[in-house]
């Protein structure tokens, strides 16, 4: 049999990806990619972008268990804690153990577009969603950015405007 066409569908990198990876490092913030994506195809995008981290075949509960695993450490084991909304009717009826947790020093953000990403954006300490995306996706996040131009580098330039004004104000607050 003859090969009468190759289809191959892949979603494009943004040109401005591997700049702000690389400015966010520069300022000690971690990037981590989550994807409902398989691991093959999620591989080659960090490749090329320069990211380490990365979860793929992630649902949207997986999602949201990751921010929360980041934020959160169980005060005993130093562990990261699985914190799903937890009801109070089954801690009183015995059947979760109430644990005691501590926030871990810095701050989570999620960046999304997609459906998929809404209860990972509402969950995180702030949820940036790309105005391009789903009402629902907007209407959990904290931020909204327009889509256009070289948004992932303006994204990466405002938390290094924020670091700097941050360690302004601990410098002044010192003096």
């Amino acid at each position: 049999e003859d090969v009468a066409m190759v289809l191959r569908l892949e979603d494009s990198v943004r040109s401005d990806a591997m700049a702000a990876v690389q400015l966010l490092g520069g300022e000690g913030v971690g990037v981590s990619m989550l994807t409902g994506d398989c691991e093959l195809a999620a591989r080659a995008v960090c490749a090329q972008v320069g990211i380490i981290d990365f979860s793929a075949k992630m649902r949207p509960l997986g999602k949201e268990a990751w921010v929360r695993d980041r934020q959160f450490k169980d005060e005993d084991s130093g562990k990261p804690l699985q914190v799903l909304q937890t009801s109070e009717a089954a801690l009183e009826a015995g059947l979760l153990e109430k644990k005691t947790a501590h926030r871990i020093v810095g701050a989570v953000g999620m960046l999304g577009d997609g459906l998929n990403d809404g209860p990972a954006m509402a969950a995180a300490d702030v949820g940036i969603a790309i105005s391009c995306g789903l009402q629902l996706t907007v209407d959990a996040a904290d931020v909204v950015v327009n889509k256009g131009g070289q948004l992932l580098l303006r994204l990466a330039g405002a938390v290094s405007m924020a670091k700097r004004g941050r360690r302004l104000v601990l410098q002044n607050l010192a003096l």
